[in-house]
């Protein structure tokens, strides 16, 4: 038998190798295909936090004083403009009635300047205008009614100076036997006519006894009869003075009242000289308006009426700030709550004085809450802002709370990393 080569029975394996070789590399490759499920990539940090509201702060007065009332209490919600607590505002409020009253003051005398410059305005249009032929006319009639009225004085002077006279003249020479005579006969008739007026008051009242007449003719008669015996007793009087004769202290008083009448006729003729002189005194200024003096004084009044209203106006003016400056520390007077929020803390009670810069309670804006947390420097790279988060906590088990990453902190804890 005849015996083949082994590398002839070799090759056609090799060639089938390589056929199969060839054949697995050119058959096409296998793609698996999945369908696409969307599904949320959590990543857990665990970190401590703080939660805090998003604006804590101090809520104080803007004014010192007593804390009078205080309306809210720890844990309390409160709106904002929703009053806290109040200061005493007894001396504020006595301020403000001050500061109204000085307005009130400044008013009424800014109107009486005001009057004051219309009138000095008035002044000058009449210091600076011509006289009028009515002014003129009217000073005239004036002058005229001035001097008649000193005039009519010195006649009645004159007039009782010739009385006194002639009554010096008749005591001297003493009571004429005419006289006396007149007196006698005067004193006969006074003294007729009383024992009449005595009969018929007895008639009167004898008629009125048996009621034939009223009491009025009663009465009548007898004002009649006292009338009639008045006279009776001065005409007694007269005769007793004519028969006695001149006193010597009747004497001295007449020549006394003859000296004042001389003197009172001096003086109303001065009074009439004077009256005169000052009448055309006044005419002449009023024909020779208008002067430059005139007008010079009624501007220089007119300027400082103007200025004493300036300064009246002025004073309104500060007296306004001043009610404004009181009122508004009333109002500072109440703390009001400046946000929406939760008082945690009570700083400041009632009867406990406060200022400016003391606090009376700790207010926290609750209605979007903040968690600051601590994060570890490798994880620092896992946060974005804006990103989703669910918040878990040991002090409620089971729950979560939705959030989101607002803001990274700038400053890095060197200590922690």
């Amino acid at each position: 038998m005849r015996k083949v080569p082994k590398l002839l029975l070799i090759l056609p394996v090799l060639l089938v190798i390589g056929s199969a070789v060839g054949y697995v590399r050119s058959r096409p490759k296998t793609v698996e295909v999945v369908k696409p499920v969307e599904k949320t990539v959590v990543e857990s940090i665990s970190a401590s936090g703080r939660l805090r509201g998003q604006i804590e702060t101090s809520v104080g007065a803007q004014t010192s004083g007593r804390v009078l009332e205080v309306f809210v209490r720890e844990g309390d919600r409160v709106r904002a403009g929703q009053p806290i607590a109040r200061l005493d505002d007894s001396v504020l409020a006595a301020q403000v009635s001050q500061a109204e009253g000085a307005i009130s003051t400044a008013q009424a005398t800014l109107g009486q300047t005001e009057d004051a410059v219309r009138t000095a305005r008035a002044s000058l249009a009449l210091a600076s205008r011509p006289p009028l032929p009515s002014d003129v006319a009217r000073v005239r009639a004036d002058v005229t009614q001035i001097v008649a009225v000193a005039r009519a004085r010195l006649a009645g002077s004159r007039q009782k100076l010739a009385g006194s006279k002639k009554r010096l003249a008749e005591l001297t020479k003493g009571p004429r036997d005419e006289e006396i005579a007149a007196a006698r006969a005067l004193l006969q008739q006074a003294r007729a006519t009383e024992d009449q007026a005595r009969r018929e008051l007895d008639r009167q009242k004898s008629l009125f006894d048996d009621g034939a007449v009223a009491g009025q003719s009663v009465d009548a008669a007898t004002t009649a009869y006292w009338v009639a015996r008045r006279g009776a007793e001065s005409a007694d009087a007269r005769l007793k003075q004519l028969t006695a004769g001149t006193r010597p202290e009747q004497l001295d008083q007449t020549r006394a009242d003859v000296r004042a009448a001389e003197a009172d006729v001096a003086a109303s003729e001065a009074t009439v000289k004077g009256a005169s002189a000052s009448g055309n005194a006044q005419v002449q200024t009023v024909l020779a308006s208008p002067r430059f003096e005139d007008v010079q004084l009624a501007r220089t009044r007119l300027r400082e009426a103007e200025r004493a209203r300036d300064v009246a106006r002025s004073r309104i003016s500060e007296a306004r700030q001043a009610l404004g400056t009181a009122r508004q520390r009333v109002g500072d007077s109440r703390v009001l709550a400046p946000f929406d929020g939760t008082v945690t803390k009570i700083v400041t009670e009632a009867g406990g004085v406060t200022g400016p810069n003391a606090a009376l309670v700790q207010l926290v804006r609750t209605s979007e809450p903040e968690i600051r947390i601590d994060l570890d420097e490798s994880n620092l790279g896992r946060v974005k802002v804006g990103q989703d988060a669910v918040v878990t906590c040991d002090a409620f088990p089971g729950e979560s709370f939705p959030a989101k990453v607002r803001e990274l902190g700038a400053q890095v804890d060197t200590d922690r990393g």
